[in-house]
């Protein structure tokens, strides 16, 4: 039998048992079928408590994913024209109340199709009608975005995006997009963090975008050997994966140094910074991938260096493409994954019977 499927059966063996047990535990959330680009954890429909999860698909569906007392349940509250390759949420639009989720893609037909990118906004009201606006058409997919309060001076989140159009940009509100400056490489990632905004592109180059008094200004934190895919940062630490399967991690605090926190031998499609697992002290670093698996890392400072900790948390017997955080009712923090099984899987940590 292969490790792989090994694991699968070891992990849903204890997570079925009868016995309780606390550690990592795995279930599906839905099983939604095709392939879905990306997903994230946020606070989108007024009637239901907490955090529900928002997932996109190849075929445009935008899903609405919650748990309920009967278990999980799920919702298509709208589909878009073109494929959807990310999902983000937070309050780009001030006038309104509540959170926007926004999803970026293409405006019709496939992300291997070329064509237009579109922007589109979304919101359950609180009747759960949906709210929807077209925010943007770009030359090109949109691949990267990420939402939070960048510009002070404005009101609310901002979106910066970029993708297959050699730029960075930012949009506030309703307003007309602004460059932020160009890109080496087409965008795959965003996050913001590290002073500003960063893009992950695929020629290896993962690039910082800072607001200074005369405007935004660009520079290279670092050069990998290969393309990169997604990236999360805090204050001062950006976590990015790649194509060679590597996990890496930037800290300004180590002269902008990036060492490799794991390595699978297939591509990495997941970053994540959070507080993971509360047996162990601080952040952890967490990654999928095409190889199924989903790995959180602990990283610990000893006298001798550093230290991983490399743990397989999950696993989906296809390729995975993209990893979200955040806290669910019930089950507090958990990573949510989704990728071309279709299927919607969510790994914490604590006590399960």
């Amino acid at each position: 039998m292969r490790p792989l499927a090994l694991f699968a059966l070891t992990l849903l063996a204890a997570c079925t048992s009868s016995s309780t047990r606390v550690g990592w535990w795995q279930e599906t959330a839905a099983d939604l079928g095709g392939k879905l680009g990306g997903c994230v954890v946020a606070d989108l429909d007024p009637a239901l408590p907490g955090n529900e999860i928002a997932v996109v698909g190849g075929d445009g569906g935008v899903h609405l994913i919650w748990r309920g007392p009967d278990g999980w349940q799920q919702r298509r509250p709208h589909t878009t024209e073109g494929e959807s390759i990310q999902v983000i949420a937070g309050d780009l639009i001030p006038q309104r109340a509540g959170i926007e989720l926004v999803a970026l893609g293409v405006a019709t037909g496939t992300e291997d199709g070329g064509g237009k990118g579109r922007a589109t906004a979304m919101a359950l009201t609180v009747d759960r009608e949906t709210w929807l606006k077209s925010l943007l058409e770009s030359e090109a997919l949109i691949h990267a975005g990420a939402l939070g309060d960048l510009d002070p001076n404005t009101p609310g989140d901002e979106l910066v995006y970029a993708g297959f159009f050699g730029e960075a940009r930012l949009l506030a509100g309703l307003g007309k997009p602004q460059v932020l400056g160009p890109l080496p490489g087409n965008a795959k990632g965003a996050a913001i963090g590290a002073g500003g905004v960063v893009f992950a592109c695929d020629d290896g180059s993962l690039v910082r975008f800072r607001l200074a008094s005369t405007g935004w200004r660009a520079d290279v934190l670092y050069r990998a050997p290969d393309a990169l895919a997604r990236v999360a940062a805090t204050d001062d630490a950006v976590l990015f994966c790649a194509n060679d399967g590597a996990l890496r991690l930037w800290r300004a605090d180590e002269a902008g140094a990036a060492r490799t926190l794991y390595q699978s031998e297939d591509r990495l499609r997941g970053a994540v910074i959070a507080d993971l697992d509360p047996s162990h002290p601080g952040l952890e670093y967490a990654t999928a991938g095409y190889d199924g698996r989903i790995v959180v890392v602990s990283d610990a400072t000893t006298a001798t260096g550093h230290r991983q900790m490399v743990s397989v948390v999950g696993v989906d017997p296809d390729r995975l493409h993209h990893l979200a955080v955040g806290e669910l009712p019930g089950l507090g923090t958990c990573l949510v994954a989704c990728g071309y099984g279709g299927r919607v899987i969510i790994v914490g940590y604590g006590e399960r019977d």
